[in-house]
């Protein structure tokens, strides 16, 4: 465990979910599941992203949403002219250090 650093989190998923790793440096990646390589137990594991000597994954996500979304963007072109609608699940408020909050109006 020294030679690879120590485990951040594990996740059951499905073939067509999406993983997401968050760096401490404020990276985010995103790879489907199904483009992960498969390996055994006495494997070193796959790498996922390349880090800088100061840097760390701290969190890793499952994006079950993914493969949903392929299928109703897919299903999004029928006759009947339907459109697929899109929820969002939470909203993220807050500022940054130096900034004022958005009030969703366009500032010229």
């Amino acid at each position: 465990m020294e030679d690879r650093g120590s485990l951040v989190g594990a996740l059951v998923v499905e073939e067509t979910d999406e993983i997401l790793a968050i760096t401490l440096g404020g990276g985010v990646i995103r790879t489907r599941v199904n483009e992960v390589r498969e390996t055994g137990r006495d494997t070193m594991g796959v790498q996922l992203i390349n880090l800088g000597k100061r840097d760390a994954v701290v969190g890793i996500a499952r994006n079950a949403e993914a493969g949903r979304e392929a299928e109703e963007v897919d299903g999004a072109d029928d006759a009947d002219g339907e459109t697929a609608e899109v929820h969002a699940e939470s909203v993220v408020e807050g500022t940054v250090e130096g900034t004022e909050p958005s009030t969703g109006e366009h500032e010229e």
